[in-house]
C-alpha cells in the first residue's frame, strides 16, 4: 500500500530540524518514526491524539512519553507535512506555538529549503 502522506523537514546547517532534534535521543527518534509511519496511512484528516491544528495554517504532531509531551510543529503542502521544529518543554509550549505561527507566516512569503524525512 502506498503512503498517503510524505514528511519534509526544514534544512539546517547540519541536516534538517528533525534529524538535529532527534539525534540526541534514539528512543525518541524511534517513537517519532513509528508515529509518522502510522500517520502516513491515515487520511485525509489526522485524528487526536496524533495531531492538533493550531490555527494560522500550523499544526502539531503530538507524542507523549512518560511525563514529557513532545511536539513537532509544521504545516501541510498538498500531501506533505513540513516540520519546522520539534519541542519537548511544556513550560514553553505557548511560546513554541507563537514561534510556529510566525515561522509559517515567514515561510509563506519565502519558502525554506527542505528535505524529505524518510521514516
Amino acid at each position: 500500500m502506498k503512503p498517503l502522506w510524505e514528511f519534509w523537514a526544514v534544512k539546517t546547517a547540519r541536516r534538517n530540524v528533525l534529524v538535529d532534534w532527534l539525534s540526541r535521543d534514539k528512543p525518541l527518534q524511534a517513537k517519532v518514526d513509528v508515529t509518522l509511519r502510522r500517520l502516513q496511512f491515515i487520511g485525509p484528516k489526522w485524528p487526536m491524539p496524533y495531531y492538533r491544528p493550531l490555527g494560522g495554517g500550523v499544526g502539531e504532531i503530538r507524542l507523549d512519553e512518560g511525563n514529557v509531551e513532545h511536539r513537532i510543529y509544521g504545516y501541510f503542502i498538498g500531501k506533505s507535512f513540513v516540520a519546522m521544529f520539534g519541542h519537548s518543554n511544556k513550560k514553553t509550549q505557548k511560546q513554541a506555538i507563537k514561534n510556529a505561527k510566525a515561522l509559517k507566516k515567514q515561510f509563506s512569503k519565502i519558502p525554506p529549503p527542505m528535505e524529505r524525512y524518510d521514516v
